[in-house]
């Protein structure tokens, strides 16, 4: 077995990205964010696609 440490650098920045973006007010938000993903599909049958989404703005009383 080789030891490739770039492999797993890019698979943790991967996994980073993408937990960033897990964010949402109830489950259906999150559901379907993980449905657009293909999160709940094994690798062979589709790949884990990253979306980039922004936090909503928060107000400083809603802390």
């Amino acid at each position: 077995m080789k030891k490739e440490p770039d492999t797993f650098i890019r698979v943790m920045d991967k996994l980073q990205h993408f937990s960033n973006n897990i964010f949402g007010d109830n489950f259906n938000e999150l559901n379907n964010y993980f449905m657009e993903t293909n999160a709940y599909k094994e690798p062979s049958e589709g790949k884990l696609k990253i979306i980039d989404r922004s936090i909503p703005d928060m107000k400083l009383d809603e802390i």
